[in-house]
């Protein structure tokens, strides 16, 4: 549980991007119906494997998913701009320790009228 919290607090903790989501930064996935005339996050998580370190810390590896969603490409791309550098430079020196972006998928949907951003990442948790 400590791990969402921590996931969570990255996600939601620039506020820069947190500017341009007028939606919403959401933990799963969205809901059937969700607006479409709004910018999105979400975000969910896997665990992949579990150790110790060296010096006997527990250690995770977990996978992320983002996706980020848009009526608009241009607001679509700028969100990605920001959120991309953001989350692959964060390490908040203590659990958190890496974010390494595997790969990424760029999508529209005719029927909803949506731009996608889907991408997964690697996080090294240490707790």
């Amino acid at each position: 549980m400590a791990f969402i919290n921590d996931l969570v607090d990255v996600m939601t903790g620039d506020a820069s991007i947190n500017a341009l989501i007028t939606g919403g930064i959401r933990y799963g996935f969205l809901p059937i119906g969700f607006d479409n005339t709004k910018e999105w996050l979400e975000f969910s998580h896997t665990l992949q494997s579990e150790d110790k370190t060296l010096d006997c810390f527990e250690s995770s590896l977990y996978n992320i998913e983002t996706q980020i969603s848009s009526p608009s490409e241009d607001k679509l791309l700028a969100i990605w701009n920001l959120l991309k550098p953001y989350l692959t430079s964060y390490d908040d020196g203590s659990k958190i320790r890496y974010i390494n972006i595997e790969d990424e998928n760029k999508d529209y949907d005719p029927l909803k009228q949506m731009h996608f951003i889907t991408a997964n990442y690697t996080v090294l948790y240490i707790g």
